[in-house]
């Protein structure tokens, strides 16, 4: 198995789920709208950018048979992505607000959210899983 990023030891997986759902929002997310930002100008936006979706890729790098993902510190993330670590918190908190991920409370850990991506056969624990960490975040 080819390693992507430089320093980063393989994984053992061999495939990971992307569902259709994922790829609806993955394409979603980063379809360019056309807004208005004064009356000459228009911008051409989309709601995750190509560092959100390198940072997304990261973690997935990361995931695990529980759907976590532990990732280095951001200095590392940083320098293995050429991005700065504005940058990644940004990404990584977008991540957070479009549902794809959830912090969770071990450093650096985050659950992703397994409508979207999962690692192996057992999707629908890790649904009732995802559920139940969103509703503790959100009571919390």
């Amino acid at each position: 198995m080819y390693n992507f990023l430089p320093g980063r030891q393989e994984s053992n997986f061999v495939f990971i789920a992307l569902t259709k759902q994922g790829i609806q929002l993955i394409q979603k997310l980063t379809t360019k709208i056309t807004t208005k930002t004064t009356k000459k100008t228009r911008k051409k936006t989309s709601e995750l950018t190509l560092a959100d979706i390198n940072v997304l890729f990261y973690i997935l790098n990361n995931l695990t048979y529980e759907n976590t993902a532990t990732i280095p510190q951001q200095k590392i993330i940083c320098s293995d992505l050429n991005l700065s670590q504005k940058q990644v918190s940004i990404s990584i908190n977008k991540l957070i607000e479009k549902k794809i991920i959830l912090k969770i409370n071990i450093s650096r850990t985050y659950f992703i959210n397994p409508e979207f991506f999962y690692l192996g056969t057992d999707k629908k624990n890790k649904v009732i899983k995802w559920e139940n960490l969103e509703k503790n975040t959100t009571n919390n």
